[in-house]
C-alpha cells in the first residue's frame, strides 16, 4: 500500500517544495544531527486542560478525578453506535443498559 501511494500520489508539488514518500524505515532520532536515514523527533509539552474552580493539568484523567469537570450542569449527549453486523446484539444490549442508567 505505501508502494501504490508512492508511485501513484506522489511527488506532490507545492510551490517550490517537493513532498515525496520514502518507502523504507528511517530512523527516529531526537537528539543526534539527522541525516538521510533519519528523522527529527521533538517533543512536545501536554496542554493544560481546565477544570472545575479553574484548576488546570496537563493529563485529563487526573483533572476529572481530583478536581471534576469543568461545568456541572448535565447535558445530553446523542450517542450513534457503528459496530459489525455480529456485533449488533451485544451493541444492542450495551444500549438499552446504558439507557437505564446515568453516564
Amino acid at each position: 500500500m505505501v508502494q501504490y501511494v508512492a508511485d501513484n500520489v506522489f511527488p506532490i508539488q507545492l510551490g517550490d517544495l517537493e513532498v515525496r514518500v520514502i518507502t523504507g524505515p528511517l530512523q527516529l532520532v531526537e537528539q543526534a544531527k539527522p541525516t538521510e536515514k533519519s528523522f527529527p523527533v521533538r517533543r512536545l509539552a501536554e496542554p493544560t486542560v481546565e477544570f472545575r474552580e479553574h484548576h488546570t493539568l496537563p493529563d485529563v484523567r487526573d483533572g476529572i478525578t481530583q478536581y471534576g469537570t469543568y461545568d456541572t450542569d448535565s447535558h445530553n449527549i446523542e450517542i450513534i453506535p457503528v459496530c459489525l453486523n455480529p456485533m449488533r446484539h451485544k451493541m444492542e444490549e450495551t444500549n438499552q443498559s446504558s439507557k437505564s442508567r446515568k453516564i
